[in-house]
């Protein structure tokens, strides 16, 4: 049976609640360590779990008891790289007040001992005695204690053998031996117990759209947890836990729940990705063409069924979709990507090759990592990357071990719309006497879905030629250009206008059944004059604006033109007045037929839709209603008199002839001068029937 050297005065200091516990380094499994592990080895023991370096926990350390363990270190050899000997627990609960263990030589010693004694990695004391000869069997070991520490909650005990010794590298130089290490609680307060506190998933990744969700939080605590959202831009978290959608990027969502009575504090935490609509994550989960470590090396196409997060189909050579791919990466149950390096028997390189995917790709990147015997490969890696059979990009680094974390590759700016396929070929040739040679894995493919922008639309202004320069013309120059601010703008300078309406329109893509609306705008130009006229087109609305600046005042008479059925509605020219303050057209007519016409002034289509007799023959023109006319009810030359003053339009009708509709009694005709007199019942008319004065 072991004895344990308990320290009256250190446990006198101890309060009500404090406790002693003993570390007796008895092995749970049965097992001792090597006595000199070159890498830190652990071993759970009856207290804790304790680590050890240059050392270990067995039994049969001479004086110490053919049959108990203890734990060792060693001095420092060269062999150990620089790291003393040590022994760590694992976390011990409940705190720490005192400390104590026996303690005895174990090797071939001289000097000076120099071990030093951490409690959660701060130095609390050392013991540095001399290192003189082991004491005998049965004999009282040696002792070492600490007090007054005071530590509360969760604490590590660390123990580093940093003596020297100057001997042969294979004597057990300053060898310590430890046993019984021995503990008060911290009584400070009562023992609390740690609740459990996680979230269901570490990591998440969501689209801009999701609806609110809840991560599920298991809290045994009997305190109420409180969150918070480190990127409330990310996402926001509400008193209840559920999370709310706010924008793309990365936010750490904290729940946490405050010391009570009976329960320490805690906190836990998980990522949110938020992703644009557009993305796409890959893990090729359901698309395994073999669940284990066989038929990894498929010498023929397989096709694998479609993956469940994305219903692709993934087709490879020399590799397969599959889990237990083995390495700190992929872990026995993932579901990734292994290609291996081509044999010299081998036709063809391995690779991976997607079914077609829609919806275009515009950036690609994955997860990878080496996974095969790769320590001794020379070359680094060939691995090619397609789009549509097209290179986009390749690994070349080394990687000639698996690492501890994967590397990660990305490509942007591919901008390939519609259907495609990835492919990804491993170039390498793998030595043949090694199976696994140039195996390359990848996993958690992503991309981002790309849509070709439409074709820019040209946006244009077509109107009255006055002020255009050419007549209602969608095609030839008058384009606007695209603004900062999202307007368009067209500038025409020093045009010279009338004082009238001048109506435009803009025209989209030279297609008049798509402007901005169904109706012509209007400039209205008050003053004749040149002028400067901008022309503003706002999609948002859309809406339509022009103004005009005016530069010099003149005196311009519009152009005046008449069309009707008199003339097929081609227009003709009125012809202005030396005045300048009226035009006129003369049109032989046909009587008793009804015309059809309308005013084409500045260009600009004019009409009041009334109906000119020879007893109401004149009238104000202005707008564009329907079709005016005019009932000639004689055979004869009809006079169309515009005055441009008052936009007035008259027209004279032939005069009525005496000689029409008239019982004589008495007529005579004679040429005088050269000219047609007829003489009616006294009374003389000229050809056209006016009286002779």
């Amino acid at each position: 049976m072991k004895k344990l050297f308990f320290l009256p005065l250190l446990l006198a200091a101890a309060t009500l609640f404090a406790e002693v516990r003993v570390e007796t380094f008895d092995v749970k499994d049965g097992t001792a360590t090597n006595t000199y592990v070159t890498s830190p080895t652990t071993k759970e023991c009856q207290q804790a779990s304790w680590t050890v370096f240059a050392g270990g926990i067995l039994k049969d350390l001479g004086n110490m008891g053919a049959t108990n363990y203890a734990s060792v270190t060693r001095a420092m050899k060269n062999a150990d790289n620089g790291v003393y000997p040590y022994m760590e627990s694992s976390t011990i609960q409940d705190g720490i007040d005192s400390l104590w263990f026996t303690w005895n030589s174990n090797g071939d010693e001289s000097g000076q001992w120099n071990v030093v004694i951490y409690i959660n990695g701060d130095s609390v004391g050392a013991l540095t005695g001399a290192a003189g000869a082991k004491i005998a069997a049965g004999q009282p070991m040696n002792t070492f204690s600490l007090g007054n520490l005071n530590i509360d909650g969760d604490f590590t005990i660390k123990i580093v053998n940093k003596s020297l010794h100057s001997g042969a590298q294979n004597k057990n130089s300053k060898r310590l031996v430890i046993d019984d290490l021995s503990w008060t609680t911290h009584g400070s307060a009562p023992v609390k117990a740690t609740p459990t506190f996680s979230f269901a998933d570490e990591d998440l990744i969501k689209k801009i759209d999701a609806a609110a969700f809840t991560n599920t939080l298991t809290n045994t605590s009997d305190a109420t947890p409180t969150f918070e959202s480190s990127n409330t831009a990310v996402a926001t978290v509400a008193a209840n836990g559920e999370v709310t959608i706010a924008g793309v990027g990365t936010t750490t969502i904290t729940a946490a729940v405050a010391e009570t009575d009976n329960y320490k504090a805690a906190t836990a935490s998980y990522t949110l990705r938020v992703v644009p609509m557009n993305f796409h994550l890959e893990t090729f989960d359901g698309a395994a063409n073999v669940t284990s470590g066989n038929g990894t090396y498929l010498t023929t196409d397989s096709t694998g069924t479609p993956s469940t997060a994305t219903g692709i189909s993934w087709t490879t050579l020399l590799g397969s979709v599959r889990d237990n791919l083995g390495g700190g990466m992929w872990s026995t149950t993932n579901i990734a990507v292994a290609i291996r390096g081509k044999k010299t028997a081998e036709e063809n390189h391995g690779y991976l090759l997607s079914s077609t995917i829609q919806g275009g790709i515009d950036s690609l990147a994955f997860d990878w990592g080496c996974n095969g015997t790769e320590a001794a490969r020379n070359n680094p890696w060939n691995i090619k990357i397609y789009i549509n059979d097209v290179e986009v990009g390749a690994i070349t680094d080394a990687c000639t071990a698996i690492p501890a974390a994967p590397y990660r590759y990305s490509v942007g700016n591919l901008k390939v719309a519609g259907n495609f396929t990835i492919k990804i070929v491993n170039m390498n040739d793998a030595d043949d006497g090694t199976s696994n040679h140039y195996r390359w894995v990848m996993d958690n493919l992503e991309w981002y879905s790309y849509e070709a922008p439409a074709p820019a639309h040209v946006y244009s202004v077509a109107g009255a030629e006055a002020l255009m320069g050419t007549s209602w013309n969608e095609r030839e120059g008058n384009e606007m250009t695209l603004q900062e601010d999202g307007t368009y703008k067209l500038v025409r300078e020093n045009v010279t206008l009338a004082a009238s309406d001048y109506e435009y329109k803009v025209v989209i893509d030279h297609q008049w059944n798509n402007g901005e609306a169904a109706q012509n705008s209007v400039l209205n130009i008050a003053q004749a004059g040149i002028y400067d006229v901008t022309f503003t087109y706002d999609l948002n609305g859309p809406t339509t604006n022009a103004t005009a600046t005016l530069k010099e005042a003149i005196v311009v008479l519009p152009s005046v033109k008449i069309a009707g059925s008199f003339n097929s509605w081609g227009g003709e020219d009125l012809t202005s007045a030396e005045d300048k303050l009226t035009a006129t057209i003369t049109k032989t007519l046909t009587a008793n037929t009804t015309y059809e016409f309308k005013m084409i002034i500045a260009s600009n289509w004019t009409s009041s839709g009334k109906a000119f007799t020879r007893d109401d023959n004149s009238g104000v023109i202005t707008g564009n209603s329907d079709n005016m006319t005019l009932a000639a009810d004689r055979d004869g030359d009809y006079v169309f008199t515009w005055t441009y003053e008052t936009n007035t339009l008259e027209i004279t009708f032939p005069v009525a002839s005496a000689l029409e509709n008239t019982e004589v009694s008495n007529i005579t005709k004679q040429l005088v001068n050269g000219q047609l007199i007829i003489t009616i019942d006294g009374v003389r008319y000229d050809a056209q029937g006016q009286v002779i004065r």
